[in-house]
C-alpha cells in the first residue's frame, strides 16, 4: 500500500469505464498525482452527461481532457481511438 501513495504518473493517463461509478473516483485520484492529460474512454463518454461535468472539474485542476467514445473490446476501434 505505501508503494501506492509514493506513485507519481507523468505523462497521459487513460482510464476505461470513465463514466462508470469508479471512474470519476480514478480520475480525481490521478489528477491530484499530476497525471496531465487524461483520456476517457467508455462506449458513451461523448455523450455522457456526467462526462462534461468530470471534464468540467479536471479542467479545473489545470488538467487537460478527451472523452472518447468507444467499446474497448473492440481492438480495431481502441485501436484508431487511441
Amino acid at each position: 500500500l505505501e508503494r501506492a501513495r509514493s506513485w507519481k504518473p507523468s505523462g497521459a493517463a487513460v482510464i476505461t469505464g470513465a463514466t462508470g461509478r469508479l471512474g470519476k473516483h480514478v480520475a480525481g485520484g490521478l489528477a491530484e498525482s499530476g497525471a496531465n492529460p487524461i483520456v476517457l474512454l467508455s462506449r458513451h463518454a461523448a455523450e455522457h452527461p456526467q462526462t462534461a461535468e468530470l471534464e468540467q472539474d479536471l479542467k479545473s485542476r489545470g488538467v487537460a481532457t478527451a472523452a472518447i467514445s468507444v467499446d474497448v473490446s473492440d481492438r480495431s476501434a481502441l485501436a484508431a481511438a487511441l
